[in-house]
């Protein structure tokens, strides 16, 4: 019989009427909350089992490692020492106390009764796995063998053409390395020929500077080698 209705009745009379309006901070409600989720939890449970699917065993162990969390969080709360004011009170938490605690004694042993039916079921699937392998025929486990084979090769191959592209990489890497050195030369070599260009060009002005001051001082070299030879006429004839 569901005794649900008489919990929450219970659990809100906890305070007797002349302390006002009734507190709601008792431990039991978590209790009341918890016995919500648990039913509802176990019935999952029983509903994944008689479907019997094998991909849900991750999310069935979860939901049983969390029952088994909820009926321990019960049992701590049946065992809490509260202060009781009266003995109205002192009455009516033995009533819970004695409540929870039967609540859950009875979620333990369903679910112990659900463990004990998935642990078959998990049995009975192994051992159709087991038949099924020894009564498989050979040429299906041949192909099975080739197919395994076939999947080893391939994922060989797919490691081959990784190295290789690791490979690639890397030469494509050293080229560019290569290349940028060869940039750095060439970039190099058109410094100097700038600088030789100015070189060049200073070196240019400089003779034309030389020759223009060459020219400019022949006309007084020529007067000066011609005075000189004059000279040397006039003296010549007034030996003989």
């Amino acid at each position: 019989m569901d005794r649900t209705d008489e919990f929450v009745k219970v659990v809100r009379a906890t305070h007797i009427p002349q302390q006002g309006r009734a507190s709601f901070a008792s431990p039991y409600i978590r209790a009341f909350e918890i016995d919500g989720v648990i039913e509802k939890t176990l019935s999952d449970v029983g509903k994944m089992l008689d479907k019997e699917r094998v991909y849900e065993s991750f999310a069935l162990q979860s939901k049983i490692d969390r029952a088994w969390e909820l009926v321990k969080e019960m049992r701590e709360i049946s065992g809490l020492e509260v202060r009781c004011r009266n003995d109205q009170e002192a009455a009516s938490y033995a009533s819970l106390n004695g409540m929870v605690r039967n609540r859950a004694a009875r979620y333990h042993i369903r679910l112990k009764e659900l463990v004990r039916k998935k642990d078959a079921r998990s049995q009975a699937v192994s051992e159709r796995r087991r038949e099924f392998d020894s009564e498989r025929p050979q040429e299906q486990q041949d192909v099975v063998l080739m197919e395994s084979e076939v999947v080893t090769e391939r994922v060989k191959e797919r490691q081959r053409i990784s190295m290789q592209i690791s490979e690639i990489g890397q030469i494509m890497e050293e080229i560019s390395m290569h290349i940028s050195l060869q940039e750095e030369s060439f970039k190099r070599i058109d410094d100097l020929m700038g600088t030789s260009d100015t070189l060049i060009s200073g070196s240019l002005d400089l003779m034309r500077k030389t020759w223009e001051n060459v020219s400019s001082t022949r006309p007084a070299i020529v007067r000066f080698v011609m005075f000189w030879m004059v000279l040397a006429l006039v003296f010549w004839l007034l030996r003989r």
